[in-house]
């Protein structure tokens, strides 16, 4: 039989007819001073530190000791004679669970019970129950536990999968890969369970997507993603979310596709405009992209990353003027953008304009003044105006910063140093 914790899979319609209610802020403060006084209690191991430790204990305790109700006070002095919590990482994956799984936070609970028979259960009421299940099993009670986990379970699956996936990747973290490998089975088996019990929800299948993300398989990622886009074919924020996966599993014919119909569905928006530009460029359409670029910027005439972007692409084309103007919008945008203003620079020193090229340079220079190659192209600048005191100066401090460079190097001999 599989088990999630001390939880039979199996047995998730067990029910009952009274459940006392936990108090959210009680066990969130309660589990952050173990998380505390764990990591106290590890100083504490280090040779000439135990005092430090005990002190630390003490003032976490007195110091947060309104926080907490009588029971977690009794929990919390238990922990510190090491009767309950005796590993840190127990600590830590209680942490976890109460963050991960409590959506509500640190809000404080009703003050009410909640019946077994009921179909209807609010969020407020599982966490309630969620809570009060976490108390049960750190006092041992653990058929209570177990009880009031199925019932939770049951309900909202997903909750204890992200505590079962964060444990995994602290076990993993600390090279016990086969525990984590087994929490990792358990979460995806209870998202699995989620996307059962809702066919017709997408957010299950989102809430799998993510965790495939966190993962790392883009692959099973995209399957979800795309159930869900045919649940809901015209959802903007699905569709950008499957087109930057299928850039980044290099896929952008498929990314295209998904980018195509964002701009049939939003074509007064330019983001989706300017990613298909930079996917036109790599495929080679420059055609296609400075199309999309001048489109964008159309749209949203302030946007510098369109101005630089499609700046960039008329330079590398060849078509310095456009290139040069789009620049020149763009360092008015953007005027601390030092490498729109060195590339602003370039252009203005092939075209031999030593005097405007030094000053876009000397600017790139002001705002990234650790960059090399901006203080090479300055000293060049420099150079050709018959400076030859500031292009020293500029050669010199590179080969400070990089002794034996060969261009300073090599500048630095035909400026007379």
């Amino acid at each position: 039989m599989s088990r999630v914790g001390n939880i039979p899979t199996s047995n998730l319609d067990i029910r009952y007819d009274r459940i006392a209610p936990g108090r959210c802020s009680d066990l969130l403060s309660f589990l952050g001073l173990v998380w505390l006084s764990g990591l106290v209690w590890r100083i504490s191991g280090i040779p000439g530190r135990a005092g430090q430790g005990r002190e630390g204990i003490r003032f976490l305790f007195f110091g947060l000791f309104r926080l907490l109700d009588k029971s977690a006070v009794i929990m919390f002095h238990m922990h510190d004679r090491q009767r309950l919590f005796p590993s840190f990482l127990q600590g830590m994956f209680l942490l976890t669970m109460a963050l991960a799984c409590l959506p509500g936070g640190m809000a404080e609970a009703q003050e009410s019970a909640v019946a077994s028979r009921s179909e209807e259960v609010t969020d407020q009421e599982l966490r309630n129950v969620w809570v009060s299940g976490l108390y049960s099993l750190e006092l041992e009670q653990v058929k209570d536990a177990e009880q009031k986990f199925a019932f939770v379970i049951a309900r909202k699956p997903f909750w204890l999968a992200r505590a079962f996936e964060n444990r995994a990747m602290v076990l993993e973290r600390m090279g016990r890969r086969e525990l984590a490998n087994r929490d990792y089975g358990v979460a995806l088996d209870l998202y699995n369970r989620d996307v059962a019990a809702h066919p017709g929800d997408i957010n299950p299948l989102l809430r799998r997507a993510e965790y495939w993300d966190r993962k790392g398989n883009p692959e099973a990622r995209v399957r979800d993603l795309s159930k869900a886009i045919a649940l809901e074919p015209d959802n903007v924020s699905l569709l950008k979310e499957r087109a930057h996966a299928w850039v980044g599993m290099q896929r952008p014919e498929q990314a295209l596709t998904d980018l195509g119909h964002l701009i049939r569905l939003n074509p007064e928006e330019s983001d989706p405009l300017l990613a298909r530009a930079d996917l036109a460029q790599k495929l080679g359409n420059n055609a296609q992209a400075i199309a999309d670029y001048t489109r964008a910027i159309t749209l949203a005439p302030g946007s510098f990353q369109a101005h630089v972007s499609r700046a960039e692409l008329y330079q590398k084309m060849g078509q310095n003027d456009p290139a040069l103007a789009d620049f020149d919008r763009a360092v008015n945008l953007q005027p601390d953008a030092a490498p729109a203003h060195f590339s602003r620079g370039l252009i203005l020193f092939g075209r031999e304009h030593y005097q405007a090229a030094w000053e876009a340079f000397d600017k790139a220079v002001t705002l990234r003044s650790d960059q090399i190659e901006y203080l090479l192209r300055r000293g060049m600048a420099a150079s050709r105006l018959g400076r030859s005191r500031e292009a020293l100066a500029d050669f010199d401090r590179i080969l400070a910063l990089q002794p034996g460079h060969p261009l300073a190097t090599m500048y630095r001999k035909q400026a007379g140093g």
